[in-house]
């Protein structure tokens, strides 16, 4: 018998291949009825993207893209990888990439590649990557093409608000200012400005497993002012005396044990104005130490550890509304100057005392966009470090003639170090009030979180001028 012969025998033997002249009734030996010649037999397999289509933020910076060997091992195999096509510029929303993918005999487990994805500023929602595989070798067959649809703008949870005051509790009049500390993947805190009966603004705390459905614990308010329930109001006292406002809270676990949440805040005094109302006495950002997020301790003594720059700096009326990171061992703080002449503006300062003390830039590093939204200068900023940039949420503030008040949208920059290079979002007001319920008036008070692939903002709403506030969460994607 010749190889070949043999060979072909071998494998009728092993089931593996159907020799008409060596098999009675005809060629079927592929399965039992002989209804799929192939069925069974080893397969190099289908290289296929894990997705069809995806969606993913314009602001994660890096998108990781996933292939798998579907239905079969056999040998080795290759395939290549490009990005093109689609509404998105190479170069503009994104860096192209193209590449080779490589599995030995035997192996299934699914390749990755990335794609960088860049923050263009610009209003330019839903743009599209097309990415394709081509080029299969050792037999292998490819799948369909992979759309990545990227996303700039931030839409409202439907089921807003996620945290609203109590009825006849410390909270009723109103809850303002989040701070969310995330703790886990199913682990949120949120701390809140808060003020009602019997209580001036004060501070509270919640917990959740997913951000969106809090349950406010312990006994509460967590932090109060010096005088939380009114006792000796209109008397000039200590910085924070009569209120406390926009917490922000770190939490911290190479800090020491008492310090593992850290809190900074804004301090009012007030004291009567000689004609029958209110007048600010002091205004300063705060700090207080906690080991469990519950139990809380000022300074001491309880002094700010910012106040108000010299005469002529844009923050020579009042510092408010502090945004603090921890940035690789360096505390850096942004805030909201006030001055006499001017919008307000944002601030930088930076700490090597823990948040102790703080050392200002002798200049603001941040004075809007100039959009319409903003005129009368930007506010409460919420800093985070995400990737190779700083994102900044704020306040935006422009005067209502109608209404005779103010009106407040929130609006996003972003800059290289955190302090120069602030560049705002073409498409500000990032957020804006609803056409109608309970944030139909203003948006304000950003608290910006990444969550991992999805960046939130919990932000306060109101709907009307002096309507009670709630907070929101709005998400992107």
């Amino acid at each position: 018998m010749s190889q070949s012969a043999a060979l072909r025998l071998r494998l009728v033997i092993l089931g593996l291949m159907c020799i008409p002249a060596l098999t009675a009734g005809g060629c079927n030996c592929g399965s039992r009825d002989g209804s799929d010649d192939n069925q069974g037999l080893p397969s190099p397999g289908t290289l296929q993207f894990s997705a069809a289509a995806m969606s993913v933020s314009e602001y994660i910076g890096t998108v990781t893209v996933q292939v798998n060997r579907a239905g079969g091992s056999l040998g080795a195999v290759d395939v290549t990888y490009s990005t093109s096509g689609g509404t998105a510029t190479a170069g503009t929303d994104y860096t192209a990439a193209n590449g080779t993918l490589s599995w030995a005999d035997g192996v299934t487990t699914a390749q990755t590649f990335p794609i960088t994805i860049t923050d263009d500023l610009l209003a330019d929602n839903a743009e599209t990557i097309v990415v394709s595989l081509t080029n299969p070798t050792g037999g292998a067959t490819v799948g369909g093409s992979l759309t990545i649809t990227l996303i700039d703008i931030w839409t409202k949870f439907p089921g807003n608000p996620v945290l609203g005051p109590s009825a006849g509790s410390w909270d009723d009049g109103g809850v303002l200012g989040p701070s969310v500390v995330q703790l886990g993947p199913n682990s949120y805190e949120i701390f809140y400005q808060a003020g009602g009966t019997n209580f001036n603004d004060s501070i509270g705390r919640a917990t959740s497993t997913d951000g969106i459905t809090w349950t406010k614990t312990g006994t509460l308010p967590v932090f109060t002012p010096v005088r939380p329930n009114g006792a000796g109001l209109l008397t000039a006292g200590t910085f924070d005396d009569d209120a406390i406002l926009r917490p922000c809270v770190v939490y911290d676990l190479s800090a020491p044990v008492n310090e593992r949440y850290r809190m900074w805040y804004t301090g009012f005094d007030l004291i009567d104005d000689g004609m029958g109302g209110l007048a600010l006495n002091a205004v300063g950002i705060g700090r207080a130490t906690s080991p469990d997020g519950i139990t809380w301790t000022p300074m001491n003594p309880r002094n700010p550890v910012l106040t108000n720059g010299p005469a002529g700096r844009f923050d020579e009326v009042a510092v408010a509304f502090a945004s603090v990171i921890n940035d690789a061992g360096n505390l850096k703080m942004w805030y909201t100057g006030f001055n006499t002449t001017g919008p307000s503006a944002i601030g930088y300062a930076t700490s090597t005392t823990g948040g102790a003390s703080w050392t200002p830039n002798a200049t603001a590093v941040y004075t809007g966009g100039g959009a319409a939204f903003e005129v009368s200068g930007p506010s409460d900023p919420w800093v985070i470090k995400d990737g190779v940039f700083y994102r900044m949420f704020y306040t935006g503030e422009r005067p209502d003639a109608t209404a005779g008040q103010v009106v407040w949208n929130v609006g996003y920059a972003r800059s290289p170090d955190g302090i120069t290079g602030w560049a705002p979002f073409a498409g500000n007001p990032a957020l804006t009030p609803s056409t109608s319920g309970w944030d139909s008036t203003d948006v304000f008070f950003p608290c910006l979180l990444r969550d991992g692939t999805s960046l939130k903002v919990w932000y306060t709403g109101t709907s009307g001028n002096g309507a009670t506030g709630r907070d929101g969460l709005a998400t992107n994607p």
